[in-house]
């Protein structure tokens, strides 16, 4: 399901539920992008409970950074760390500066910038380089090495 078919198929009210918050949250621009992403996320056979929202990360001079969608291994390693964007900005330079903040931090295996549309995805940990996957496909999740 395409992002413009996912927005069309759920209600116009002004809030959505979030399946892994498991609460009602604001409708925004932003907000649908997120919610799309974890449909495409459950959809690919990610475990709910390997999901974590807008979880706080630990920074230095505690300041306090929140991660849009991480996901993690089974082993408990961050695996997949999204940050979402709304779907009228462009991936630009300022998303990848925002996401290597966060992933200085976390270390995933997967970083990945999406505004629904069109999502870049990087893996980190072979150093593969860029890789801009088509509409929201997101590497398996079994798809993790031993480490």
């Amino acid at each position: 399901m395409l992002y413009n078919e996912f927005i069309h198929e759920i209600s116009s009210s002004s809030r959505i539920y979030d399946p892994i918050r498991r609460k009602w949250v604001p409708r925004t621009p932003e907000e649908l992008v997120r919610q799309y992403t974890l449909f495409c996320l459950i959809k690919r056979g990610y475990p709910r409970s390997h999901i974590r929202v807008e979880c706080f990360l630990p920074t230095k001079k505690g300041r306090k950074k929140r991660a849009d969608i991480l996901v993690y291994e089974n082993q408990g390693k961050p695996y997949l760390l999204i940050e979402c964007k709304r779907p009228d900005l462009e991936l630009e330079i300022k998303a990848f500066q925002q996401m290597s903040i966060y992933q200085f931090f976390v270390q995933a295996h997967w970083i990945a910038i999406t505004n629904g549309h069109r999502t870049l995805c990087w893996d980190v940990s072979s150093l593969k380089g860029l890789e801009t996957l088509p509409q929201n496909i997101f590497p398996k999740p079994n798809s993790t090495r031993s480490r």
